[in-house]
């Protein structure tokens, strides 16, 4: 009798953890459901945030300081993958800086696997960033992982608070024509 006791008790409990009814009334648990209009909003600041992310990719290939600078926050910073930290104005020095003719290039830097996580006015995604570079005749490519913290700015714009890069798979290298250097 005992043993059909506690596995009533715990039927009941996994119910109730789980928001089952078993009275009439909604379970204590159960969270109201959102509106079609809150899931609509989520929904396009989620397509917005994701449309941005490959925006800002675009720019830092470009080099784009005037577009990087409107999008990062005054206190951004850019963690990289072997830990290094870099400020905001760090990295938009570089960017204004000229290249060097035979110095490396970045072709493209193409966002992949992106999830985007909205929390109201902050969203945080991670994905896989595909980087394409070239010097001289050699041209190479890596990827690596991500996750960035965005706030929405009162202008309803989204700012980028942080980046924080992981090691994300192999690099290669190539010339042009062909032929595999690693």
């Amino acid at each position: 009798m005992r043993a059909l006791h506690v596995a009533r008790s715990a039927l009941l409990l996994l119910c109730f953890a789980c928001g089952r009814r078993t009275h009439e009334g909604p379970s204590p648990l159960a969270l109201p459901r959102p509106t079609p209009a809150v899931v609509t909003a989520v929904r396009d600041d989620s397509i917005g945030v994701a449309a941005l992310e490959q925006r800002v990719e675009t720019a830092a290939a470009r080099r784009d300081a005037v577009f990087l600078d409107s999008v990062w926050a005054p206190t951004f910073r850019f963690t990289h993958a072997g830990g290094t930290v870099q400020s905001r104005a760090e990295l938009l020095s570089a960017f204004r800086q000229s290249r060097p003719v035979n110095g490396p290039r970045t072709l493209a830097r193409e966002v992949d696997s992106q999830s985007v996580e909205m929390h109201q006015n902050i969203a945080v995604t991670s994905g896989i960033i595909h980087v394409r570079r070239c010097t001289g005749a050699i041209y190479h490519g890596y990827t690596v992982r991500f996750i960035r913290v965005y706030k929405r700015r009162d202008t309803g714009h989204w700012q980028l608070l942080s980046h924080h890069t992981g090691r994300g798979g192999r690099s290669r290298a190539y010339r042009v024509g062909g032929g595999n250097l690693t």
